[in-house]
């Protein structure tokens, strides 16, 4: 929906309930159609006290609002009713909120932004309350309206951290839904506008962590590049900190483990596990930089045995957490049916060769047997020659 389509649209309220109606305002971003006189029609309920009072606030409102004020003389005297017309149109929200009529208490906070835009205040607060109504009824087009407006108006104000929240709340919602892909995209938001103030590197690597179970474990396209590079940043953001420095051995060994299951490639896996070393003493020292080394000989030797011994031994001394666990399960799981595929190999190479010998021998015999009858029939033709 564009900007001006929305303007244009913005004011029509209505519900499903009534055939009664009232006039509403409609405010146009220009300031020559600030006011719309055309009579807009909002069907409403008036069954309730709470929704005649809403009615009374935003009549009010309108006559606040009349054709005769333009936004060219706000600057002065005006101001005091434009700043009454908005809280009218709050109070009239706040009716439509607690009797849950979402739609129209939307509407009519967006219309206090509204105004409160125009008279050069910060409308982010009527924003949000605007967005929390569309929110609750699940309108798509004017949640995602309200909500880039807002972060729009963050933006200028370089408030980046709070676009980041706004992103990963979006995220979060996404996610109790079970829409993974939608959510990730909201989190990789996040992540981009905490990364612009290295003071909010903490809600950064909070996500990064999230990011990092969501890809492996609903197969994000690209997780195989994006996972162990996010886990390297967690290692480095812990590595900083004495208290958490423990916390970079367990995710410089997940960032191996990674590599591991996506890549299948032991060797280039090795000479990861060499720059982690090197990067970080502590991590050569850790009972998951063992057992990363164990699981990468003993993939080496095709040794499936010394694989769940390796693994065996690390669960005696470290619980296993869930991302640890799907990766490892993958790992062993990829490993035996290799196993398997070349115990069928060498089964049918077994067969081939019986058959080869079989058919040889076979071969061997009959040629035994027409020596045998070709002698025999030298024999009789000399015999006869002899009689002669």
């Amino acid at each position: 929906m564009t900007t001006n389509k929305r303007t244009n649209s913005l004011m029509k309220m209505s519900t499903n309930t009534s055939n009664k109606t009232m006039d509403y305002v409609n405010i146009n971003s220009t300031a020559s159609s600030f006011i719309n006189n055309n009579n807009t029609e909002l069907e409403l309920d008036l069954e309730s006290n709470l929704e005649k009072e809403a009615i009374i606030y935003i009549k009010k409102a309108k006559s606040l609002l009349q054709p005769k004020c333009c936004l060219c003389n706000i600057c002065s005297s005006k101001n005091k009713k434009y700043e009454e017309a908005c809280n009218l149109y709050k109070k009239a929200g706040d009716k439509y909120k607690s009797i849950n009529q979402w739609r129209n208490a939307g509407r009519c906070y967006e219309n206090s932004a509204f105004i409160k835009q125009k008279i050069f205040k910060n409308p982010i607060k009527y924003y949000e309350e605007s967005y929390n109504c569309y929110e609750k009824i699940e309108i798509g087009d004017e949640s995602k309206y309200i909500f880039d407006k807002i972060n729009s108006i963050l933006e200028k104000e370089k408030n980046y951290f709070k676009i980041g929240k706004n992103y990963e709340n979006l995220a979060i919602k996404e996610e109790n839904k079970q829409k993974w892909v939608i959510s990730i995209e909201h989190y990789l938001k996040a992540i981009k506008y905490f990364g612009k103030d290295d003071k909010h590197e903490n809600a950064k690597i909070d996500i990064y962590i999230k990011l990092t179970k969501l890809m492996v474990f609903h197969s994000y396209p690209h997780a195989n590049e994006k996972v162990p590079l996010m886990l390297e940043n967690i290692a480095k953001y812990y590595s900083k900190n004495i208290t958490s420095k423990y916390l970079s051995n367990e995710y410089y060994g997940k960032a191996i483990l990674t590599r591991l299951y996506f890549n299948n490639n032991n060797q280039e896996t090795k000479e990861y596990l060499i720059i982690y070393e090197k990067r970080d003493k502590l991590f050569e020292e850790s009972n998951i930089y063992i057992l990363c080394n164990d699981i990468i000989d003993s993939i080496e030797k095709q040794d499936i045995d010394k694989l769940n011994s390796s693994i065996q031994k690390y669960k005696e001394k470290n619980e296993l957490d869930d991302y640890m666990k799907f990766i490892i399960d993958k790992i062993v799981e990829r490993e035996k049916q290799k196993k398997l595929l070349k115990i069928e190999e060498k089964n049918e190479n077994n067969d081939e060769n019986i058959i080869n010998n079989d058919i040889s021998k076979i071969d061997t015999d009959l040629e035994n047997k027409n020596d045998n009858v070709e002698k025999n029939t030298k024999d009789i033709d000399k015999n006869e020659n002899d009689k002669d």
